[in-house]
């Protein structure tokens, strides 16, 4: 069975969660940790990816992932992420690199407003898979609220 054809719970957005990281001060800055088998994250991590050079008025993420989960950290900068089920939506300003989003499967995600120098560190259960994304909202929502 591929991915799109797998049946999906609803999503909820109380489903996601924001985490704060593990990170131990020193007299040189701050070292902030991310591994497989931390208690507050839910997955093992399979990709790694970030954004980086990104313009003000970019709009990134406008899609839904059917399968992956996702810790969505800003390295460096901030930006806003709007986190969207089909019913309810929420703004997070992410500024702390200390703290991650996590966004669980079937959440509709977007980001904006970077600030320059922003750097967005994206942490995935899933390598890439084309059929693993929601690109047009439409389809997302007949897809997981239909009428």
């Amino acid at each position: 069975m591929s991915t799109s054809d797998q049946i999906s719970p609803v999503p909820d957005l109380k489903n996601c969660r924001l985490l704060k990281l593990d990170s131990i001060p020193g007299q040189g800055g701050i070292l902030t940790v991310v591994q497989n088998g931390m208690t507050d994250i839910p997955f093992d991590i399979r990709r790694i990816f970030y954004l980086h050079n990104l313009k003000h008025e970019a709009v990134r993420g406008g899609h839904a992932h059917i399968a992956s989960h996702e810790i969505i950290i800003p390295v460096s900068g901030g930006f806003t992420l709007v986190l969207d089920d089909g019913c309810h939506h929420k703004s997070f300003v992410m500024t702390d690199p200390q703290e991650g989003m996590y966004v669980a499967p079937g959440i509709w995600r977007t980001l904006s407003r970077f600030e320059p120098g922003t750097v967005v560190l994206v942490l995935s259960s899933e390598l890439y898979s084309e059929e693993d994304y929601i690109r047009d909202y439409t389809k997302y929502i007949a897809r997981y609220r239909p009428s």
